[in-house]
């Protein structure tokens, strides 16, 4: 498993503008941060934080119902792979 932080923040008026696919706005604002992995799979991970931008990208244009860019996609999908060890 992933090790993290969660640091809950409050919500922000733009937030509510953030519906989830039932339309409802969130409950919660919080930044998480991946500090590691549990031991038994442990990896490393990816150099630079360029991936998880592009993930950053590839939601935000998935909450304005915009297509995401393909290379942001890929980017985002490899850093999902590192993270939860999937092939």
């Amino acid at each position: 498993g992933l090790s993290v932080r969660v640091e809950e923040q409050p919500l922000l008026p733009e937030d509510e503008s953030i519906l989830d696919m039932e339309g409802r706005p969130p409950r919660c604002r919080a930044v998480v941060t991946v500090t590691g992995r549990a031991a038994e799979a442990r990896r490393s991970l990816p150099p630079n934080g360029e991936d998880a931008l592009a993930g950053q990208r590839v939601m935000i244009a998935l909450n304005r119902g915009d297509e995401p860019d393909p290379a942001d996609t890929a980017r985002y999908l490899n850093l999902k792979k590192a993270l939860t060890g999937l092939t």
